[in-house]
């Protein structure tokens, strides 16, 4: 992950795990191994959010090096050696999983992509705002927020 990745995850960390601790929905992870079925795949999105229903079936052992449970919303920051084959093969075992919506941001391009299943996907550009859906009702995020450890930074 480069810097600017880097940067966009933290923030988004940090304003996702707010929202959903005060509303006690679930967990928010980074850089986090997930088990995404009984024989795998394993996945590490940049960050995930998984709903505290899912946490109590799946909860978390002692210091496991995966958690086996399937995130609600998986995030992929792309940085400087990400490939369009790496994300859609990312995008291909989360669709078949069963995470519900992943966000694919694009730092560089201050852009998010929004996949509710690989057939459906939509693209939100600064200054829009991502949409809470269902999953995360009432969290509303700007992509000028989103971005704004980027602005003191030159263009790519």
């Amino acid at each position: 992950m480069g810097v600017h990745a880097a940067l966009v995850a933290t923030a988004l960390v940090e304003l996702l795990r707010t929202f959903v601790r005060t509303k006690q929905l679930g967990k928010v992870a980074c850089e986090t191994l997930f088990r995404l079925g009984p024989d795998g795949p394993d996945r590490r999105p940049d960050v995930a959010f998984v709903h505290s229903d899912r946490v109590r079936t799946a909860p978390v052992a002692q210091d496991s090096a995966a958690w086996a449970v399937v995130p609600n919303l998986a995030v992929e920051v792309i940085g400087p050696t990400n490939t369009a084959a790496d994300v859609q093969e990312k995008l291909n075992d989360y669709s078949r999983a069963g995470v519900e919506v992943v966000w694919v941001i694009f730092p560089a391009q201050r852009q998010v992509m929004v996949y509710e299943s690989l057939g459906s996907a939509h693209g939100i550009q600064e200054p829009g705002s991502l949409p809470s859906g269902t999953l995360l009702a009432g969290f509303t995020l700007s992509l000028s927020e989103l971005f704004a450890d980027l602005t003191d930074t030159p263009p790519p």
